[in-house]
């Protein structure tokens, strides 16, 4: 404007950090209070439920605690690892009420929504000029962490009695500790902190593979390029031997147990080919009634093949009976209960 002396570069680049430090201020405090809530309405949502845990037809996963508790074994059922067990045990033996149980699931599912809060935060600090800015980026981690932590399916697996229960936090606490790693080995280059998170993402993706055998493959993918960097990496010997020494000893002495504890365990070694007859049970039948049409019965006694011919087609019809509701030719059923 004419009579008003003109407002120097400097003045303008500093009310411009002034107005960007107010901001980032302004957006840190409302980060804050919008997080607390977040937590705040899931933590009341996964409390108002009912406390006592839903157990269902898998009883590997709570028998053992109670045979223990009664004063027997801790046994190995139906092929399920120790792990899950062994914790339900532990909380048990500790608070004498099955209500603990859901209380530290959902305790540990909240615990799952700030890992996901913090990994998604430290994923910016690997750009130095990143294209979305720290606000937006922030923004949109408290939405994806609303959206977990308000739904209502991770709160229903949290109240069963399954390992299901604890494998979203054990995925997400794998993701931070893997990302942690980059983090410190990558940007900051900070080799101490680095080997301390890889040896955490190493036992945490076997605890995760342990608990649900369905994750093997993404636990694998996650740790893979953790192991690869950790061995090949221009360090001295010294935080290689660490990173060994106490992801190995760790591991095996899971593995060792779960081996002498499933010794006992006869579904180990029954489960498989039971289950695979069982949902084949129709196509064997058939192929057993082909081979004694057209006499060809070299292989077992025709006698012996037409009795267990006979009974298969037996079990199969009844229970047929048993779930008269078959949809494009497949029973609505349980594999176990097909035969």
């Amino acid at each position: 404007m004419p009579g008003l002396p003109p407002v120097s570069k400097d003045k303008r680049s500093s009310f411009r950090a002034f107005v960007q430090a107010k901001r980032d201020a302004l957006w840190r405090i409302s980060y804050f209070v919008i997080a607390v809530f977040i937590f705040a309405v899931a933590a009341q949502k996964r409390f108002s439920w009912p406390e006592v845990p839903l157990a269902d037809n898998d009883p590997g996963y709570l028998w053992p605690a109670l045979i223990k508790l009664n004063g027997g074994a801790f046994l190995h059922i139906q092929g399920l690892n120790f792990l899950y067990p062994g914790m339900v045990y532990l909380i048990l033996r500790a608070c004498g009420d099955f209500r603990a149980i859901s209380v530290i699931q959902h305790f540990l599912g909240l615990v799952a929504g700030a890992l996901f809060l913090a990994t998604w935060s430290r994923l910016a600090d690997f750009f130095s000029k990143p294209r979305l800015n720290r606000i937006a980026h922030e923004a949109i981690g408290l939405w994806g962490a609303a959206i977990y932590l308000l739904s209502n399916t991770p709160i229903l697996l949290e109240m069963r009695i399954r390992s299901d229960a604890l494998c979203m936090f054990f995925e997400v606490l794998v993701f931070w500790l893997v990302i942690q790693f980059f983090y410190y080995r990558v940007v900051l280059l900070d080799a101490a902190k680095a080997i301390i998170y890889a040896a955490g993402g190493g036992i945490s993706a076997f605890l995760l593979a342990s608990l649900k055998p369905s994750f093997i493959l993404m636990a694998c993918f996650a740790v893979a390029p953790v192991i690869w960097l950790t061995l090949n990496a221009k360090w001295q010997l010294t935080p290689k031997v660490v990173f060994c020494c106490i992801t190995v000893p760790i591991i095996a002495a899971l593995m060792l147990t779960e081996h002498h504890l499933r010794r006992s365990d006869q579904a180990v070694k029954t489960f498989l080919p039971e289950t695979l007859f069982v949902i084949h049970a129709n196509i064997i039948q058939a192929q057993m009634a082909a081979d004694l049409k057209n006499d060809k019965t070299d292989g077992y006694p025709r006698e012996w093949l037409q009795v267990a011919s006979d009974d298969l087609k037996k079990e199969i019809e009844r229970s047929r009976h048993q779930h008269p509701f078959p949809v494009l030719g497949i029973s609505a059923q349980l594999p176990h209960e097909r035969v």
